[in-house]
């Protein structure tokens, strides 16, 4: 599941890029491409522009515009974006609480991953999950509930 959801994050985020159509956003530099792989692989850890512009060897300041400039959405935006889209297959496919997949995509307090979610997706986290019946796998998942408290 979580390798579909990165597929399909990297190839929504090349439809933004391409819809886009400016040449500029074509040709994303490599340390934009890598900051973008980053985040998608450690999406529920805590980030700063400080943190990213030190792993990244980069100004967080210009970090953050030249990541808007080529995405379209800061890093913080994007990290979000992220989130949200993993709480999404997680609600489809789990029988996880609410509470406990906000967790594990790192968002430790609930009612600011409420509220997150009715912002981007229009509905509650609930309303989305009876829109979409679990699978019928019966298997509840085992998270690890070991992330920092993030964005």
């Amino acid at each position: 599941d979580f390798e579909i959801a990165r597929l399909i994050t990297n190839l929504l985020t090349e439809c933004i890029q391409a819809s886009m159509g400016t040449k500029e956003s074509r040709s994303v530099p490599q340390i934009i491409h890598a900051m973008m792989l980053y985040l998608q692989e450690n999406y529920m850890k805590r980030h700063t522009l400080e943190s990213l512009g030190t792993r990244f060897n980069i100004n967080p300041f210009y970090l953050q515009k030249q990541f808007k400039r080529y995405v379209g959405q800061s890093p913080t935006d994007y990290c979000i974006y992220l989130r949200i889209n993993r709480a999404k297959v997680l609600m489809r496919s789990t029988y996880a609480t609410i509470g406990e997949i906000s967790r594990e995509v790192g968002i430790e307090n609930l009612g600011y991953f409420t509220r997150l979610f009715k912002q981007h997706e229009g509905i509650t986290p609930q309303a989305y999950r009876e829109l979409w019946p679990v699978l019928q796998t019966g298997v509840r998942p085992q998270f690890s509930h070991n992330h920092q408290t993030t964005i």
